[in-house]
């Protein structure tokens, strides 16, 4: 696992936050064999999107022209630790000993991957330090974002 952390700032209480946070850990995908290959994949949250993480698979192409990426709250890899969450296009869920396993969807198509549990909640206590849980707002330009959804001229 490689963790990136940029744009670090310093809040009045003295401490270094960051504003984005990027941790590459490798995902198994899971076969009929039960033991699929490992796949690179890039688990970003960022200040500025507090609700939500991106997790993208470099140099796997999506639609459009960019690296294949799916965008989900947060709160459901939070959750996914713990007990089976998810039922739509994403679910997370506790997958034995030390492993958490992430279902995307898209159409047809479904994908299963396991990611190491430690690896995760590293990901997640990093998320935490950036924005805590329940603070969410208080990072959102709220103005700004109204001004991006009405088409209006930002300010």
């Amino acid at each position: 696992m490689r963790t990136i952390a940029r744009t670090a700032f310093t809040p009045a209480r003295g401490a270094t936050l960051f504003s984005e946070i990027e941790h590459h850990i490798p995902l198994v995908l899971i076969d009929s064999s039960d033991a699929g290959p490992q796949l690179p994949a890039r688990f970003a949250y960022r200040r500025s999107d507090p609700f939500a993480v991106k997790l993208s698979f470099p140099g796997f192409v999506g639609p459009g022209s960019g690296d294949l990426t799916w965008l989900f709250a947060r709160e459901l890899l939070d959750v996914g630790l713990l007990a089976p969450v998810g039922d739509g296009d994403i679910r997370v869920a506790p997958a034995g000993e030390g492993a958490v396993r992430l279902t995307l969807r898209s159409g047809t198509a479904e994908a299963v991957l396991e990611a190491r549990r430690d690896a995760v909640v590293r990901f997640l206590r990093a998320c935490r330090d950036c924005v805590r849980p329940g603070r969410e707002d208080e990072a959102c330009d709220w103005e700004r974002e109204w001004d991006a959804l009405l088409g209006r001229e930002l300010s």
